[in-house]
C-alpha cells in the first residue's frame, strides 16, 4: 500500500490542531512514538499539544498517555536542530561546549565587534573604511552593519552576485552605487572573519547558525541524515507558511534525499492568509508552493469550516478579505460558518480626534459590556510593546484590571534586561558587553563616550566607578551586610522611566535573584552563571499575572495568534504600516541590497528595490490585519484617530466598508453569508523560490563510528559491557557526589580562565588551596596553555572524541603536558591514568610528543597531585580488539555481569 503525504490547508478557527492532535493519537496507538516527529512553530504550541495530545489520549482509554508522548519529539524546529547539534556537533567540528547567543547579548557583540572593527583601523583607515564613514555616520554603519548580519545569508550572495537584481540597475547609478558597495563588502566580510572567529574561541552560535549548521551536518554527515530518515516515518509541520527556505530544506532532508514527497512522511498544516512571520526570515511561497504541487503521493485537503466566530464576523471578513486580497492579485481561502449563531454579535467601529478621547472610548465599551461579559473575555490587541503599556495605565487609572499574557518570559522585557545589566556590571567590572548596554540605558552615554572608556587603562567598570556616584555606591553595597536591600533601594533611584508592568516585571526578577543570592550565600561565580542563563534561557523565569481574578487580555498581534477571545478590542487602526523606507539598508532575498545615501537626492536604485518589496509588505500587512479580526467569536470593536490624509493604514483598508457620521462610524454589516469556495484542482508544480545558501555547495564524507574516550575505557575492560552501555543506556540521575565534582570541576575552571591569582573570601577552602599550590601558580603563567578542550581523532572505521580539562605545549621541548581534574582519587587510579595516557596518544598536535612525567591527576577535595601510572594497553589495541567479530554483544561466551545479559565476554582482553 503506497504511503501518501498530505497538505493540509485550513482557514482560522477551522480545528487544525484538534485535526493534528487525532493524526497522532492513531499514530501514537499504532505505531512506535519514536518514529513520529511533530515540529511546532513556538515552544508554547509544543506545550499546547502535548497537553491537548493527552487528553485526547486518555479519553480514548490509554492507559499511561505521558509514557507515550515522552517517547515522540515534539518541539520547535530550533530545539530539534539543538538537540541533534549537542548530540553529533562535533562531526562538522563543533565544540560540545557550544551555547547559545541571542536577543540583546547578541546585538550588543555584534555592535561590540562593529566598534573594534573601527577601532583597529582608526590609526591607518583602509580606502573601504574611508568610504563608509564618508557616505554614513558611525551609527548609520554600525546598523547597516548589524542588519546585514542578521540577513547575513541574503546580503553575502548580493554583495557577491553585484549588489542588486539586473532588472532594477540604473545606467547613471551602478558605478557610483558599486563604489560604495563594495566598499561596504569590505566592512562586512571584516566584521563577519571578527564574529566567526569570536565565535570558535567562544563556542557559541546564533539560532540562525542552529539552522545552518543542522543542515550542514545533514549534508555532510551521510549515515546520520539515513538514520533519522529511517527512524522517522512520520513527520508534521504545524504553521507551514511561517516555514523558511532552510527549515524546509531541513526537512526535506529528514524525508529522503531526492524528492521528499516521495518518502510518504510528511504532515503539512498551514494557512496562506496567516503568514505573518516574514520578518524573521520566512517565505510563504513554500507553503503556495506545496498546495498548488500535483504529486501522485500528496493529498490536498481543503479545510474551511469555521468553528470559531459568529457567522456575522466570519461573513464580514470574508468579504472584506476577498476584495482586499485580490486587490494585490492573491487568493483568499473564504471561510464556511459553521457557528451556532443564536448568540448576539456586534462589529463597531468609531474613530476620534485625539488619543484621550480614543481610550477613553475604549474605557466605556468595556464598562458597558453585558454582565454575561467577564473581563478575561475581553482582549485589546496592539502592534507595539508600547502601545501595550500606553493602554493599560490608562485602564489602570479608570479602575479596570488588565493583564499581561501568563508565561510570557520574564527576561525577555526589555526592563529586566536593563537591570540585570546593571546586577552583573557591578558584580563584572570587565565585562565590556555589559558596561556598553549600562552606558547606554542607565548612564544616558553616548558611543563616542563609551569608546573613551574602552581606551582607558582600568577595567571599564573601574572606570565608571571613578565617574558616577550611582556606580560606586552600587559597588560598595556589594560588600555591604544588606546587599539585597540596598540594591533594591539604588535599583529604584535609578532614572528609567518604567511603566508600573515594567515595575512588576523588574519586582518579580529581582525577587528571583534575591532568592538565588540567599541559596548560594552571594558566591559570585555561580550568581553570575545564574544572570548568564537568565538570558541564555529567557523563559526559564515566567511572567505572574500583576493582577488576581478577572483582568482585561493586552497583547500585541503576533502574541495572539493561536488565541480566541469572546470580546476584540482593536485600537490605533490609523497607526502607518511599518516599513524600512527609512533603514539605512534594505535587503531582499529575491532583488537585492538597497543602500540608503544621504548625499543623493535621489536613489532611483534603492526605489526601484523598494518598489519590488511593496507588494509582500502590503501582504504581510493584510495577512497580519486577518490574523487580528479572526480572534474573535462575537464582538469586534475597531478605533482609530480621523484620517487628515492618505496614508497606508489599516484605517484605509476599512474606509469602503464603513459610513462616516458626526458622532462614530459604523459597519454595514448586514450581508448575506459567503458561500464555500468553489474546488480549485492543484496546477502543476511550482519550484522552490531560490535562496543563497540552499544554492550553496557542501562537501560530503561518511564519517565512521564514534566512541568517546569514556568508552574506550570501558571497552578495556569489558567490550560487551561498553556496547550495551551505548546502545542501552541505564538513565541514571546523578548522585550527590557526582554533582559536587561537577561543581568543584567548573569553579577550579573559571578560575583559570579568569587567572584568578589570589583567593577571594568567598572561595570554599578547597578552592583557595588550589589557586596557592604551586601547579596552579605554574600553570596560569605558562603562555601556550589550553582549557576544556575537545578534540577527535580517526582510527580505521573509528572516530574517538573527548575533552581535555587542562593541557600545554612546550615549544622548546616540542612536547605536551596534561592535567586531569578530579573530585577525588580514592578509587580507579588506573583507569584515569589510562585516560591521560589515551588523551595524550589522541590529542598531541603534530611535531609534538606527550609527555607522561608533566603530566598528572588533582585530587581537589584534598589538593593532591598524583604522577600518572604506566599505560597498560595502547589506543590502537583496544580498537583493534574491538573492531573483532568476537567482541559483538551477541558474540561473546560467557559474562560475569549477570546484571545486563546472560553471556560476556571476559573482564579483560585475551
Amino acid at each position: 500500500m503506497t504511503r501518501l503525504n498530505h497538505c493540509v490547508e485550513a482557514t482560522a478557527g477551522s480545528g487544525k490542531t484538534t485535526r493534528m492532535v487525532q493524526e497522532l493519537g492513531t499514530l501514537l496507538t499504532t505505531q512506535s512514538p519514536s518514529a513520529c516527529l511533530a515540529i511546532t512553530f513556538t515552544e508554547k504550541a509544543a506545550h499546547e499539544m502535548r497537553h491537548r495530545l493527552y487528553h485526547h489520549l486518555r479519553e480514548g482509554g490509554t492507559r499511561s498517555p505521558n509514557a507515550l508522548i515522552d517517547r515522540m519529539a515534539i518541539e520547535t524546529i530550533h530545539s530539534f536542530c539543538l538537540r541533534l547539534l549537542k548530540t553529533y556537533g562535533l562531526l562538522i567540528h563543533l565544540s560540545p561546549q557550544m551555547r547559545i547567543v541571542s536577543g540583546v547579548p547578541l546585538t550588543l557583540r555584534v555592535r561590540d565587534h562593529c566598534r573594534r572593527l573601527w577601532q583597529d583601523h582608526a590609526a591607518s583607515p583602509p580606502p573601504w573604511l574611508t568610504t563608509c564613514l564618508s557616505t554614513w555616520s558611525m551609527d548609520q554603519w554600525a546598523t547597516m552593519l548589524l542588519t546585514a548580519y542578521t540577513n547575513r545569508d541574503s546580503v553575502g550572495y548580493w554583495l557577491a552576485e553585484g549588489l542588486v537584481h539586473a532588472d532594477i540597475r540604473d545606467p547613471d547609478y551602478t558605478d557610483a552605487y558599486a563604489t560604495i558597495g563594495n566598499a561596504f563588502r569590505h566592512s562586512f566580510n571584516a566584521l563577519m572573519a571578527r564574529i566567526d572567529a569570536d565565535k570558535r574561541q567562544g563556542h557559541w552560535l546564533d539560532y540562525d547558525d542552529v539552522l545552518s549548521k543542522t543542515y550542514q551536518l545533514l549534508m555532510n554527515v551521510d549515515w546520520l541524515r539515513h538514520d533519522l530518515q529511517t527512524q522517522y516515518t512520520h513527520i508534521f509541520v504545524d504553521e507551514f507558511q511561517d516555514t523558511s527556505p532552510i527549515q524546509w530544506a531541513i526537512v526535506s532532508a529528514l524525508c529522503n534525499d531526492a524528492d521528499p514527497f516521495d518518502s510518504g512522511k510528511l504532515w503539512i498544516v498551514g494557512d496562506r492568509c496567516q503568514a505573518i512571520y516574514g520578518f524573521r526570515g520566512a517565505d510563504d511561497a513554500l507553503m503556495r508552493m506545496v498546495c498548488t504541487t500535483d504529486h501522485p503521493q500528496l493529498v490536498q485537503i481543503k479545510q474551511t469550516a469555521n468553528y470559531r466566530s459568529h457567522p456575522v464576523i466570519v461573513a464580514f471578513i470574508n468579504t472584506l478579505f476577498t476584495r482586499l486580497f485580490a486587490d494585490q492579485e492573491a487568493d483568499f481561502l473564504t471561510m464556511t460558518p459553521h457557528h451556532t449563531p443564536h448568540d448576539t454579535a456586534s462589529i463597531r467601529c468609531h474613530l476620534h480626534d485625539d488619543l484621550n478621547d480614543e481610550l477613553s472610548a475604549i474605557a466605556t465599551y468595556i464598562h458597558q459590556c453585558p454582565a454575561t461579559v467577564n473581563r478575561s473575555d475581553i482582549a485589546i490587541l496592539v502592534r507595539k510593546n508600547s502601545d501595550a503599556q500606553t493602554i493599560k495605565g490608562f485602564l489602570t487609572e479608570q479602575g479596570i484590571p488588565v493583564q499581561i499574557p501568563t508565561g510570557a518570559g520574564l527576561c525577555k522585557l526589555d526592563s529586566v534586561q536593563i537591570i540585570r545589566n546593571w546586577i552583573k556590571g557591578l558584580l563584572d567590572p570587565s565585562d565590556t558587553l555589559v558596561w556598553y548596554g549600562i552606558a547606554v540605558d542607565i548612564l544616558g552615554l553616548s558611543d563616542t563616550d563609551f569608546e573613551s572608556a574602552l581606551r582607558a587603562d582600568t577595567p571599564i567598570g573601574a572606570y565608571f566607578r571613578d565617574r558616577d556616584d550611582r556606580v560606586r555606591d552600587g559597588m560598595i553595597a556589594l560588600h555591604s551586610g544588606d546587599y539585597i536591600t540596598q540594591l533594591r533601594h539604588q535599583i529604584y533611584q535609578l532614572p528609567l522611566p518604567f511603566s508600573p508592568m515594567d515595575q512588576h516585571a523588574v519586582d518579580q526578577f529581582l525577587t528571583a535573584f534575591s532568592a538565588h543570592w540567599t541559596a548560594v550565600s552571594g558566591d559570585r561565580p555561580s550568581v553570575l552563571d545564574w544572570l548568564d542563563a537568565c538570558l541564555a534561557d529567557p523563559n526559564s523565569l515566567r511572567i505572574d499575572n500583576d493582577t488576581q481574578g478577572d483582568a482585561v487580555h493586552i497583547m500585541t498581534l503576533h502574541a495572539a495568534k493561536g488565541l480566541e477571545f469572546p470580546v476584540v478590542i482593536v485600537p490605533f487602526l490609523h497607526a502607518p504600516f511599518s516599513n524600512d523606507a527609512l533603514q539605512p539598508l534594505i535587503v531582499s532575498r529575491e532583488w537585492g541590497l538597497g543602500f540608503r545615501v544621504p548625499q543623493w537626492t535621489k536613489n532611483p536604485i534603492r526605489s526601484a528595490l523598494s518598489d519590488q518589496l511593496k507588494p509582500a509588505a502590503i501582504l504581510e500587512e493584510l495577512r497580519l490585519f486577518y490574523v487580528t479580526l479572526t480572534r474573535a467569536k462575537y464582538h469586534l470593536y475597531l478605533s482609530g484617530k480621523r484620517l487628515t490624509r492618505k496614508q497606508a493604514c489599516r484605517l484605509m483598508l476599512l474606509l469602503p466598508h464603513i459610513t462616516d457620521t458626526p458622532s462614530q462610524v459604523v459597519f454595514n454589516w448586514d450581508m448575506p453569508i459567503a458561500e464555500p469556495a468553489p474546488h480549485v484542482p492543484p496546477s502543476k508544480r511550482l519550484p522552490i523560490p531560490p535562496s543563497p545558501l540552499m544554492a550553496a555547495t557542501v562537501p560530503t564524507y561518511t564519517p565512521p563510528l564514534s566512541l568517546t574516550i569514556t568508552d574506550v575505557l570501558t571497552a578495556y575492560k569489558c567490550p560487551k559491557r561498553m556496547y550495551l552501555q551505548r546502545y542501552r543506556p541505564q538513565h541514571i540521575r546523578p548522585t550527590d557526589d557526582q554533582q559536587a565534582g561537577t561543581q568543584m570541576h567548573q569553579r577550579v575552571i573559571r578560575a583559570i580562565l579568569t587567572k584568578q591569582r589570589t583567593p577571594t573570601p568567598d572561595d570554599p577552602d578547597w578552592l583557595a588551596r588550589i589557586i596557592q599550590s604551586d601547579w596552579y601558580i605554574t600553570l596560569l603563567a605558562r603562555p601556550h596553555s589550553r582549557v576544556e578542550y575537545p578534540f577527535w581523532y580517526t582510527y580505521n572505521q573509528f572516530r574517538i572524541t573527548g575533552r581535555i580539562d587542562i593541557g600545554w605545549l612546550d615549544p622548546e621541548t616540542r612536547t605536551m603536558g596534561l592535567i586531569e581534574l578530579k573530585r577525588s582519587l580514592d578509587h580507579s587510579l588506573d583507569r584515569y591514568s589510562h585516560q591521560l595516557h589515551l588523551y595524550g596518544e589522541v590529542a598531541t598536535p603534530s611535531g609534538y610528543t606527550f609527555d607522561p612525567t608533566a603530566s598528572f591527576l588533582v585530587d581537589c577535595t584534598h589538593n593532591r597531585v598524583v604522577p600518572l601510572a604506566q599505560n597498560p594497553q595502547p589506543l590502537t589495541a583496544i580498537l583493534d580488539a574491538l573492531a573483532q567479530p568476537h567482541t559483538r554483544p551477541d558474540h561473546c561466551p560467557f559474562c560475569p555481569f549477570a546484571d545486563y545479559v546472560t553471556a560476556c565476554s571476559t573482564s579483560t582482553w585475551a
